[in-house]
């Protein structure tokens, strides 16, 4: 029998969850000595070394079709609330010189079993870090490709970081 998800369903925070903890144990699994591995402290999924912190935003989107996975867009909303999320830790961490100092040793994942082949932000994020382009192409493309669109989670306040992002941009 078939159960259609709805509104009311709690298939999808459930199988949310499920996504995030099932990374958690796969981290658990690939622990290195003198690593520590947290659920929910640090982001969703962390990792602790001596060598820095690598924190892992994770998102899970139940399939509409049963044979190919959902896209993520430019426009994704689990991608900018997952970008947004890191800048207010960012900017929590003090002034410049304080931010600059804890992006130094963070690193920032964003795990999704949407399919990212087709996104063009990630493909420029690639082209960036293969040192193909330079941040200002990926800063034209975020004014081109974005001019006008505000997420449905984007407030005031967050009107302000994305004036900020381009200073938070470092592909490590």
């Amino acid at each position: 029998m078939s159960q259609k998800n709805n509104d009311h369903s709690g298939i999808a925070p459930f199988a949310g969850f499920m996504y995030q903890w099932s990374y958690f144990l796969l981290k658990l699994l690939q622990l290195q000595k003198g690593e520590i591995i947290s659920f929910e402290k640090l982001d969703d999924v962390g990792s602790e070394t001596n060598d820095g912190i690598v924190m892992y935003q994770l998102k899970h989107t139940i399939k509409s079709s049963e044979t190919k996975a959902s896209n993520l867009t430019d426009k994704d909303t689990d991608l900018w609330k997952a970008i947004s999320v890191w800048i207010d830790i960012i900017q929590k961490q003090g002034d410049k010189p304080k931010q600059e100092k804890y992006l130094s040793y963070t690193d920032f994942v964003f795990v999704s079993n949407k399919d990212y082949t087709k996104n063009n932000f990630i493909a420029q994020i690639i082209e960036l870090q293969n040192k193909r382009i330079q941040i200002t192409d990926l800063c034209k493309h975020l004014d081109n490709e974005l001019k006008g669109w505000k997420p449905s989670a984007v407030t005031e306040k967050d009107k302000k970081k994305r004036e900020k992002l381009r200073g938070f941009i470092y592909i490590l």
